[in-house]
């Protein structure tokens, strides 16, 4: 499967006209279990934005030694190349028989295969579309956490200006800079998210399962939210039990975290063929009514 999803993927690239983000799309790692000022210290509800405003921008990390990380938007400095053993422990015990089985591969690649004939041809459009509207590829790959930790490469439809490659890894949030006009709208609609049928091809997603974070995001919130790290037990999602119920978007709280982290959890434990399929038309309705995407 690997061979052919390397395959697909080349496709991909040579159909949307592709140009896919080099060293603009690289990401920043952190070792959060040594952070020395946390976004979400204990009681803390302050957004994004409030450390932000409190951080100026990444050329903070000036004054910092260079022997050290720092990541705008969560107010962490840690020392660089040590390990987090938080966030390398994963629960399998008792796990969900059908998270591995053959009825849910197969769901995945028969709804896969159906959204793709349906949607090529939108696709192009949308590429085409970012391609002229804004300069830079028409495809952004990020490292996001998969099965077991393991790191892979997210594909969605780019829909923000190209970012200089030392700019740190901050979530996007309503009516974002950085957002192109075009991008707002695919961000939207979610149709931004739609490339990643083809990770589901190479058996790096499912369709239903834990939407993946960046990796500097998954270290910090294992170090914050109990049993964070057994979402890792199964592949992430293109959708889930907690977007369909009303989480998506911006993590900007520990609270909205959490929520979302034990609803991950909650769909790993209870996870089934009819579970998934109410999630898929669940998903497909909340997407044609465009609620709470950005």
């Amino acid at each position: 499967m690997s061979s052919r999803g390397n395959r697909v993927q080349s496709i991909l690239a040579l159909a949307l006209l592709g140009i896919v983000e080099g060293p603009s799309s690289r990401v920043r790692s952190i070792s959060a279990s040594q952070t020395a000022r946390g976004f979400f210290r204990s009681g803390s509800n302050m957004d994004f934005a409030g450390h932000q405003s409190l951080l100026g921008s990444h050329r903070a990390a000036e004054r910092i030694s260079p022997d050290h990380e720092f990541v705008q938007g969560f107010d962490v400095v840690a020392p660089r190349g040590r390990t987090n053993d938080a966030f390398t422990q994963t629960e399998t015990r008792g796990k969900n028989p059908y998270l591995d089985s053959r009825t849910k591969r197969f769901l995945d690649l028969t709804v896969a295969a159906i959204a793709l004939a349906v949607l090529f041809p939108l696709m192009l459009s949308i590429a085409s579309a970012v391609l002229v509207t804004s300069r830079g590829p028409a495809l952004f790959l990020q490292e996001r956490g998969g099965r077991g930790q393991r790191p892979f490469r997210i594909m969605k439809f780019r829909s923000m200006y190209v970012q200089p490659a030392e700019s740190s890894i901050v979530q996007a949030t309503p009516g974002d800079p950085r957002a192109t006009p075009l991008g707002r709208f695919l961000r939207s609609t979610s149709v931004d998210e739609i490339p990643q049928l083809f990770n589901v091809f190479k058996g790096e997603m499912s369709i239903v399962g834990p939407r993946p974070h960046a990796i500097v995001h998954d270290e910090l919130f294992a170090t914050r939210i109990d049993a964070y790290c057994n979402r890792f037990v199964c592949k992430p999602g293109i959708t889930g039990l907690a977007q369909v119920r009303g989480y998506r978007g911006a993590t900007t709280t520990q609270d909205l975290i959490a929520q979302r982290v034990a609803l991950d959890l909650q769909y790993i434990e209870t996870a089934s063929l009819r579970l998934d399929l109410l999630i898929i038309l669940r998903t497909t309705w909340t997407v044609l009514t465009c609620r709470n995407a950005h």
